[in-house]
C-alpha cells in the first residue's frame, strides 16, 4: 500500500527497491483462440505472416528454465489465447516466480497457479458481442468472481464508453478489480478500414466509416469522463491512474517519436535490455516489440504504455505536482500487475 506520510522521495525509493528486482520478458505460449476480437493484435496480420507452429512442452520446459537462468523473474505470458495451453502456464509458474497471463477469461486458470491474471473485456452485451464474435463476460466473471489474482482490463473502443461505469458496477458486484486500456489498432485493420470492398478477414467484421472503433481526441476526452465517474462510485474496485491516462491520451507524437517506417524509438515496451519476445513456436522474435502488428501511430494499449511511462521519470520529476502524481501511477502499475498484499 502507498504510505502517503512519506515524502515523494522516500515513496519513490521504496517503490523502485520493489520494482526494480523485476526482470520480466514476453511470451506467447499458444497461437489458439476460441474467440474473432476486431483488430487481434494477434492474428490481424497477413496469413503468410502468422505463426502456425505451436511447441511442445518440451520445448517450453527447458525455455522456461533457460530464461531463469538468464535472470527473468517475471513472465508476461499471452498469445492467442493462454489459457487453451495449462500446461505451458504451468510450466512457466515452475520456473519463473512472478507474472501476469492475458486473457479473455472464458477458461479458468488453476488456483494453483500464483500469476495475476488479467481478464479483457471489450463491452457489455452485443457491443462485446460485435466486437469479440461472442459475450463472454458472463463466463469470465463465473470463472473469476471474488478471485484476488483477478483484474479485468475494459478495452475502451470509441464504441463501448458509455458502457464504462456499468462495466465498473459489474466487477464491483463480482468482487473482482477493473482497469483501463484504450482500443489501438494493427496495421493491417487500419488499411482494411479505409478499403471500401467487402472483407473477408473474421478479424474484420465492425469497422466502417461510420461505425468506428479507433480513438479521436474527442472520444478520448469522453472516456475520461466516463472513467472519473466510475472511479468515483467504486474507488476500491477501480485500479487506474488519471495521470498516466492524460499522459497517454495526449496526441500520440506527443507520447512517442517515430522514426521514418513510422515505428516508435521510444517505447518501453521495446525488445532491449534483455526484454524478449517468444513466439508460439518457443522461439526469440527479432520484431519491434511484443505486439509487431500494432501500429505504433494508433498504439495506447495498455501494457505498452505504462511500460512507456515508466521510462518518462525525467519528463515529470520537475515538477512536484507531477512526480508526486507519477509515483502514484506507477504504485497502480504495482497493483495491477504484482500479487494482493495481504
Amino acid at each position: 500500500m502507498t504510505d502517503l506520510s512519506l515524502s515523494p522521495a522516500h515513496r519513490l525509493l521504496a517503490l523502485r527497491k520493489r520494482l526494480t528486482r523485476l526482470k520480466g520478458s514476453n511470451y506467447d505460449i499458444s497461437n489458439r483462440c476460441n474467440l474473432k476480437c476486431e483488430g487481434c493484435l494477434y492474428f490481424s496480420k497477413p496469413v503468410d505472416q502468422r505463426i502456425t507452429a505451436e511447441a511442445k512442452i518440451s520445448a517450453w520446459d527447458d525455455l522456461f528454465r533457460a530464461e531463469a537462468a538468464r535472470g527473468i523473474n517475471f513472465a508476461y505470458l499471452a498469445g492467442a489465447e493462454p489459457s487453451m495451453v495449462p500446461e505451458h502456464i504451468e510450466s512457466a509458474v515452475a520456473h519463473i516466480p512472478q507474472g501476469v497471463i492475458f486473457t479473455n477469461g472464458t477458461k479458468g486458470i488453476s488456483s494453483d497457479i500464483s500469476y495475476r491474471i488479467h481478464v479483457s473485456m471489450w463491452g457489455l452485451g452485443e457491443t462485446n458481442a460485435a466486437l469479440r464474435g461472442a459475450d463472454v463476460n458472463r463466463k469470465a466473471l463465473r470463472n473469476y468472481a471474488g478471485d484476488p489474482r483477478a483484474l479485468f482490463t475494459f478495452t475502451i473502443s470509441a464504441l463501448n464508453i458509455d458502457q464504462i461505469v456499468e462495466a465498473a458496477r459489474l466487477c464491483n458486484d463480482n468482487g473482482v478489480d477493473i482497469t483501463f486500456s484504450f482500443y489501438s489498432t494493427t496495421e493491417q485493420y487500419n488499411r482494411q478500414i479505409t478499403q471500401s470492398t467487402d472483407s473477408v478477414d473474421p478479424y474484420f467484421r465492425v469497422g466502417t466509416a461510420d461505425n468506428d472503433p479507433r480513438h479521436t481526441q474527442d472520444s478520448l476526452a469522453l472516456a475520461r469522463e466516463r472513467i472519473i465517474d466510475a472511479m468515483a462510485l467504486f474507488p476500491e474496485t477501480v485500479v487506474y491512474s488519471l495521470h498516466y491516462n492524460d499522459w497517454i491520451s495526449q496526441p500520440i507524437d506527443k507520447v512517442y517519436a517515430f522514426d521514418e517506417a513510422g515505428v516508435a524509438t521510444n517505447c518501453g515496451n521495446r525488445l532491449s535490455n534483455g526484454f524478449e519476445h517468444f513466439t508460439s513456436d518457443a522461439t526469440r522474435s527479432k520484431s519491434k516489440c511484443c505486439s509487431p502488428n500494432l501500429d505504433c501511430k494508433d498504439c495506447r494499449a495498455y501494457a505498452m504504455g505504462w511500460a512507456t511511462y515508466f521510462n518518462r521519470f525525467k519528463a515529470f520529476k520537475g515538477d512536484s505536482d507531477n512526480l508526486e502524481a507519477w509515483i502514484d501511477g506507477l504504485y497502480t502499475w504495482a497493483r495491477m500487475y504484482l500479487p494482493k498484499e495481504t
